[in-house]
C-alpha cells in the first residue's frame, strides 16, 4: 500500500498530508492518518533529502576564562592578492581581554603558521594555556602539534562544519573586514598597508562584552590617541603623580585586579543574556549512547539532487558532561564496517526513524527481481527500484494489506474505480 501511494516511481514521495489525501480518495482503514504519517517519517529517501530543522539546535555554550592569554583563538581569512604577494590574514585573539593580533601572510602553510605563532605571538605575549582553531590542515599539522606539545599548549579544535564553536574570532573577522573596506574606500591603497591601523583601532575601542578596551586589560593603561592631541585631553599618565617603580607596580597590580574582576563579571552577565536570547527558540533533545541518527555532511550535498543526510550512524557517547547540554557527539557509520568514529555537532544530527538496513539504505521491499541502482554518481546508494516489478493494482494491494493486519480497507467510489483481481 505505502509503496504504491508514496514510494512508487509514479507516486512522487510527497509528504504525509498529500499522501493521506491520495489514500483517502481511494480507500479507508482505521488509524490511516497515523499509519501514513509514521510511514512517511520512516521513508529513507524522504529522510535523506528532507532539510534540517532550523529550531533543532544545541543550547548556547560559552567558554569560561579568568585571566589574560589563558586561551586564544586563531583563524585565517583569505583576501585579494596584493602587489606584495600577500593573500591571507591570520587573526589571533585572546578570549579574556579580546585583544587581537593581525598578521599578513603570503600563504597558509603549516611552517608559515608555526613561525608566525612562535616568533611574532609567543615571543611577545608569552605561552598561552590553550589554543583553539578550526579543522584547517595547517592547524592540524604535525608541526603545529609538535610546537604546542613542546610549549605545553593544550590544542583544541572545532567540530567539523560548525564554525559557531569558533564564533568569537569569526565575529572579529567580520568586524576587521568591515573596517578594512572602509579604510580602502576612504584612503585607497591595498589592505595589507592598513592592517596595523585596523588592529590598533580595534584594540583601543571598548569591547561590548567586557566594557573595557582590550589594550587596557593587557597593558593596564589606555593608549594615547591622535584625538588626545587635538582635544588636549590629559592621559592617565599625566593625571598620575610621579612615583617610584615599586609603588607604580603595586598601583598597577591593584588596578588590573579590579579591572579583571569587573571584566569577568561583565562577561558572565553578557553570557547569561546571550544564552537566554539564543535558547529561547532552541528545541533540544539530547541523544543517548546507542541512538541511531542521520548526519548532515555538506561535502556530500553539493549536488542539487544529492541526498542531504547520510546514515544511519550510531551514537557512541556524548563529549560533554553537563546535564542540560549534549552539544558534541561521537558517532559511528553503521553501513561502513571500516568506518572510524567521528565527532559531530548536535546541529548536524537528526533522529533516524527508518528501518535499519542490513547492508545498504533502501526504501524498497524485498523482491526477487534484479535491482537497478539509481543513486547519483559519486554518492552513496540510497534508493533502489526494481525493474522487474510491475505496477501493482492498487485495490489488490490495499486488500492484501488489510487482510494481513485484520482491517480490510473499503474502496471508495471515485473518478477512478479499481476492481479486485
Amino acid at each position: 500500500m505505502f509503496k504504491a501511494l508514496h514510494g512508487h516511481s509514479l507516486a512522487g514521495h510527497f509528504d504525509a498530508v498529500k499522501t493521506l489525501q491520495c489514500a483517502q480518495a481511494r480507500c479507508y482503514w482505521p488509524y490511516m492518518s497515523r499509519d501514513i504519517t509514521e510511514w512517511c517519517l520512516e521513508c529513507v529517501a524522504c529522510e535523506a533529502r528532507r532539510p534540517p530543522t532550523p529550531c533543532q539546535q544545541a543550547p548556547l555554550k560559552h567558554v569560561v576564562v579568568s585571566k589574560p592569554f589563558e586561551k586564544i583563538a586563531m583563524d585565517f581569512t583569505e583576501l585579494p592578492l596584493t602587489t606584495y604577494g600577500n593573500r591571507y590574514m591570520l587573526v589571533v585573539m585572546d578570549y579574556f581581554t579580546k585583544y587581537i593580533n593581525l598578521y599578513v601572510l603570503p600563504d597558509q602553510r603549516a611552517v608559515t603558521v608555526a613561525k608566525c605563532l612562535f616568533e611574532d605571538y609567543i615571543c611577545r605575549h608569552g605561552v598561552p594555556h590553550s589554543l583553539h582553531t578550526d579543522q584547517g590542515r595547517q592547524f592540524d599539522s604535525d608541526l603545529i602539534k609538535c610546537l604546542c606539545l613542546s610549549m605545553g599548549v593544550h590544542k583544541t579544535r572545532t567540530s567539523p562544519y560548525h564554525s559557531m564553536s569558533n564564533g568569537m574570532v569569526e565575529r572579529a573577522n567580520r568586524s576587521i573586514k568591515d573596517q578594512l573596506a572602509k579604510y580602502l574606500y576612504s584612503k585607497g591603497g591595498e589592505w595589507d598597508v592598513h592592517m596595523k591601523q585596523v588592529e590598533f583601532a580595534y584594540n583601543t575601542c571598548v569591547h561590548s562584552t567586557t566594557n573595557f578596551t582590550p589594550i587596557f586589560l593587557v597593558h593596564g593603561r589606555e593608549a594615547r590617541l591622535p584625538a588626545d592631541l587635538f582635544l588636549s585631553a590629559p592621559t592617565n599618565n599625566e593625571q598620575t603623580p610621579t612615583c617610584a617603580p615599586n609603588e607604580y607596580a603595586t598601583s598597577l597590580l591593584n588596578k588590573l585586579c579590579s579591572a579583571f574582576d569587573t571584566a569577568a563579571a561583565n562577561m558572565a552577565a553578557t553570557a547569561i543574556q546571550q544564552k537566554h536570547h539564543y535558547d529561547r527558540q532552541v528545541r533540544h533533545e539530547a541523544y543517548d549512547p546507542g541512538d541511531l541518527v542521520w548526519v548532515d555532511i555538506p561535502s556530500l550535498s553539493r549536488h542539487k539532487l544529492a541526498p542531504r543526510w547520510t546514515g544511519p550512524f550510531k551514537v557512541l557517547k556524548r563529549l560533554d558532561f553537563e546535564v542540560d547540554m549534549g552539544v558534541d557527539y561521537e558517532v559511528l557509520d553503521q553501513l561502513d564496517p571500516r568506518a572510524k568514529p567521528k565527532v559531530v555537532c548536535y546541529n548536524r544530527l537528526k533522529p533516524y526513524r527508518s528501518p535499519v538496513p542490513r547492508s545498504s539504505v533502501t526504501d524498497a521491499p524485498p523482491c526477487t527481481g534484479p535491482p537497478t541502482l539509481t543513486a547519483l554518481s559519486g554518492s552513496r546508494p540510497w534508493t533502489f527500484e526494481y525493474s522487474s516489478m510491475a505496477t501493482p493494482d492498487l485495490a489488490h494491494v490495499t486488500q492484501s494489506r488489510g487482510q494481513s493486519e485484520g482491517n480490510i480497507p473499503t474502496v471508495v467510489a471515485g473518478p477512478v474505480q479499481f476492481q479486485p483481481q
